[in-house]
């Protein structure tokens, strides 16, 4: 694994995955604390499963906008 992967899962898939998740609860009507989605909690399986979600998601998150972004370029540019 290098620096690069590293950098993006580590804190960009996670960010994005965080507020994500944030604004997905929110939306829904059921708001949650972003110091217990970020796992900043008591409970050590919890934090551990909270900062999974979020990378998960917020890569997930990112290959849908990378894909948008590459639909919408070679539509406009072909």
């Amino acid at each position: 694994m290098n620096l690069f992967e590293l950098f993006i899962e580590g804190y960009v898939a996670n960010t994005v995955g965080l507020y994500s998740r944030y604004y997905f609860f929110w939306l829904l009507g059921k708001k949650k604390n972003i110091n217990y989605l970020s796992g900043k909690g008591k409970d050590k399986i919890n934090n551990a499963s909270q900062i999974f979600f979020n990378s998960i998601i917020g890569l997930l998150v990112l290959a849908l906008a990378l894909l948008g972004l590459f639909s919408l370029y070679f539509s406009i540019f072909e």
